[in-house]
């Protein structure tokens, strides 16, 4: 990292300025750092597929307890190999947000058996398969937005996108309705897997919303 500096800046200016500005480099090892959490919870995920509980053992293995999922304390996730140095000097951003991960690591899961999907020369599931694709795509940019705002502390904003990150996961259950009830071969094991998963969502954007309804209607402290 370096010293934060702003071009034609004055001599002096930044004299007394003790921040510190990451270089392209360092948020590239975060980031990097963040997709290395995502790929954990999803290989944990998967690994319990069978299981009722496989969100929250999830959560569990990734080192989240309770107070993780709330909109209190979403600010600590476990990542293995974290530089030490990094302890006392690396920010907060949405990435680290246990809901963010979550949710697109059963995202990410979803979209690789979308395109791992075989070519069925049944035009209605091929077009089946390409909406399913698209409402995928719209649910999972609402429920990103929804986790943003909750970030923000605006939690009624964040109830209106979880809401819209709802009505597509309804829509798209609806489609793989109609990619199961296929006879083609294939149909029926991607729909039970493709279910299972976006029921996963809504029970996440459902918890999340009520955590949220609780924060917006709860009274502000007295700052005195």
């Amino acid at each position: 990292m370096k010293d934060f500096d702003a071009d034609g800046a004055p001599d002096g200016d930044w004299e007394e300025r003790d921040e510190l500005a990451w270089t392209e480099f360092d948020w590239e090892q975060y980031l990097r750092q963040q997709d290395a959490a995502i790929a954990k919870y999803l290989e944990h995920y998967e690994g319990l597929e069978a299981r009722p509980d496989r969100i929250d053992e999830s959560a569990r293995l990734m080192g989240w307890d309770e107070g993780d999922w709330n909109s209190e304390n979403l600010d600590e996730v476990d990542l293995d190999e974290m530089p030490e140095d990094w302890d006392d000097l690396e920010p907060y951003s949405v990435h680290r947000n246990p809901v963010y991960v979550a949710t697109k690591a059963i995202f990410s899961g979803l979209w690789r058996r979308i395109g791992a999907f075989p070519q069925i020369p049944d035009p209605a599931v091929a077009k089946s398969v390409i909406g399913l694709a698209a409402t995928c795509h719209q649910c999972e940019d609402a429920a990103s937005l929804a986790i943003h705002a909750l970030d923000l502390g605006d939690y009624s904003m964040a109830v209106s996108l979880f809401k819209r990150a709802l009505r597509g996961l309804n829509s798209a259950l609806s489609v793989v309705a109609t990619i199961e009830a296929s006879p083609a071969a294939g149909c029926q094991e991607f729909a039970t897997a493709a279910r299972l998963r976006l029921f996963d969502l809504r029970e996440i954007c459902l918890r999340v919303m009520e955590e949220c309804r609780q924060e917006a209607t709860r009274p502000l402290e007295d700052e005195g």
